[in-house]
């Protein structure tokens, strides 16, 4: 497949999340599907992506580096997302918050870094916008980007 063959799209997986390649090309594959058939899960999975959407696709997300990044994101968003709802439960989130404590974390040690729980109650509070307890990937974004270190979830 092409992502399987284009590595800049699930490497750097493996690099920051420590996940087998296998699994990062398996995540990357199903983003990639899911952002240019706009289904979800095994049903764009099971698409054919026409050579109109692979254009689109690529432009948005390939050459453009915003969209590179915005693809990274969303492919970190997905290797929590065990159930493939798009959305992140309590567990999922939990998962996820973890990688910021692990040892070999570059996030560990930072002194802006709360505790775990604390950084929980933030997020629940400051970026569960629905407020159904659950994080969709535009909800979660500014962590997985970073931007909530720069004050996103404030005090």
């Amino acid at each position: 497949s092409y992502v399987a063959s284009h590595a800049k799209l699930w490497a750097m997986l493996a690099v920051n999340l420590g996940i087998s390649e296998d699994r990062c090309r398996e995540i990357a594959t199903r983003v990639a599907m899911e952002l240019a058939t706009g289904k979800l899960g095994a049903a764009a999975l099971d698409e054919e992506v026409t050579e109109k959407q692979f254009k689109k696709f690529h432009a948005k997300y390939i050459s453009d580096p915003k969209g590179s990044q915005e693809f990274f994101h969303r492919s970190v968003f997905a290797a929590f997302d065990a159930d493939g709802n798009a959305k992140l439960d309590a567990k999922e989130l939990d998962k996820f918050l973890d990688t910021f404590y692990e040892a070999g974390s570059i996030f560990k040690g930072d002194a802006r870094l709360p505790e775990k729980d604390e950084l929980k109650a933030l997020a629940k509070e400051k970026l569960d916008a629905d407020g159904d307890g659950n994080f969709s990937f535009e909800e979660i974004r500014s962590l997985i980007s970073g931007s909530a270190a720069r004050g996103d979830l404030g005090s």
